[in-house]
């Protein structure tokens, strides 16, 4: 058993989810859900797994952190391949590879050269 595979601890992700929505902290709530949808995809159960991450990819996957956009696709790459979708998984593993190498080569804000 993965870690993270445990009834028990499939509770306590979904009480933080909702402890996190309801105090309005969409992106710590999102990082929860996107743990779920791990998990759920690996364990095989698949009947919220899109919903779920539609809904992360609403939050995470707005503009700003390119290691939150780039979270998500990986996390959509490792769906599609455990659904037997390899061509969708290298296109999400290309597309987070491609927006996290234009991020390390953007300048930093505020440096001076």
């Amino acid at each position: 058993m993965r870690v993270g595979d445990d009834a028990e601890t499939l509770c306590q992700l979904a009480a933080a989810l909702g402890r996190f929505t309801a105090i309005g902290d969409d992106q710590t709530a999102a990082r929860a859900g996107l743990t779920l949808v791990l998990i759920d995809a690996r364990a095989g159960r698949h009947g919220f797994t899109a919903e779920r991450l539609d809904q992360v990819r609403r939050v995470l996957g707005r503009p700003g952190s390119a290691a939150d956009r780039a979270d998500v696709l990986l996390v959509q790459a490792e769906v599609a391949e455990l659904d037997g979708n390899h061509d969708q998984a290298r296109a999400c593993h290309a597309a987070a590879l491609e927006l996290l190498r234009h991020h390390d080569e953007a300048p930093d804000e505020g440096k001076q050269p």
